[in-house]
């Protein structure tokens, strides 16, 4: 390769960072995140509630309470199997399985459309188009809340077969589920629903045809940092979940939920971001409050900025 093509190349890469960077940095990615992580970990409780509502029918299925939790002990580390009478909960969810069914819809409903409405905004600055009208908005967020919750468990399938060698529960399972070949389709099933997952988001949540040839890109970039994050788990679960102290390790695991739903919110826009790139999207000159300023976009019932307003309530000099 001449000097002159090496020049070039390099000036391209420069240039595609600078562009990359101003874009990130102008859009305000890092305060959507903050938005996004926030209403993704509110989303998380009615999530929960949503899996205890599932509990509760599972020994009418499988056996008595008293068996089903017997299989949960088995699973469950001692530290923290002595601090929970697991049968008598399987027992009280159980009969108060009509009402948490009700509470867990509507809440799953209105957790899962607050946070893909807040991810269809971020992604309108991102994509530079506007939101959808209040009615559709709701309707793509209850898909989209059905999709996220059928496919984030999914994506714990290589923590779950990781953490299996070294801890109670890789005894209870077959031998098959312990060897090098179930990590590799752990691995497999991970990434291939994370990528489903964020391609789903990236094609369906923003207001604007987002085609495949452009989508896959952010896709695979967010598949792949978000199964870094979710295989990092086994190493917090072995350092914390073992404390002695039981409300130890339930304040860690707090702190490591808020912290899986900030990385997954940053993940998710670089994603974007990525996809933004390639579709051709430029970066705004400054960041996002300067340049609604330099539009001096008019207001309803008021001044527009501060200043204007200053300026209408201060006398006129003498």
């Amino acid at each position: 390769m001449e000097m002159e093509d090496v020049e070039a190349t390099a000036k391209s890469i420069e240039g595609s960072a600078v562009r990359a960077f101003n874009k990130f940095n102008n859009d305000w990615t890092m305060n959507l995140v903050a938005m996004v992580a926030y209403n993704a970990l509110t989303s998380f409780f009615p999530l929960a509630l949503a899996l205890l509502t599932l509990l509760a029918f599972i020994p009418s299925v499988v056996g008595s309470p008293q068996h089903v939790a017997a299989q949960l002990n088995l699973i469950l580390p001692p530290d923290v199997r002595s601090q929970i009478d697991v049968a008598n909960l399987i027992t009280q969810i159980d009969k108060r399985s009509g009402l948490l069914t009700i509470i867990s819809i509507v809440g799953l409903l209105w957790g899962g459309t607050n946070l893909f409405g807040s991810i269809e905004s971020a992604f309108a600055v991102i994509f530079r188009v506007r939101t959808r009208d209040l009615l559709p908005q709701k309707l793509m967020s209850v898909a989209m809340i059905v999709i996220f919750a059928i496919l984030v468990p999914v994506s714990f399938v290589s923590v779950f077969l990781l953490s299996a060698a070294t801890t109670t529960l890789g005894r209870i399972l077959p031998h098959y589920m312990n060897g090098p070949l179930a990590l590799v389709a752990g691995y497999g099933t991970t990434l291939a629903a994370l990528y489903v997952l964020f391609m789903t988001i990236y094609v369906v949540v923003p207001n604007v045809p987002v085609r495949w040839r452009y989508a896959w890109r952010g896709g695979i970039v967010a598949a792949i940092f978000m199964t870094l994050v979710n295989n990092a788990f086994p190493w917090y679960a072995a350092q914390f979940l073992g404390a002695k102290q039981y409300g130890t390790a339930a304040l860690a695991t707090a702190i490591a939920t808020i912290t899986w739903f900030w990385f997954f919110s940053v993940i998710l826009l670089v994603g974007a971001q990525v996809n933004a790139l390639a579709m051709g999207i430029g970066y705004w000159r400054h960041d996002l409050t300067r340049m609604l300023m330099e539009q001096r976009l008019p207001a309803q019932g008021g001044a527009p900025t501060a200043f204007d307003a200053l300026h209408a309530n201060d006398p006129a000099p003498p």
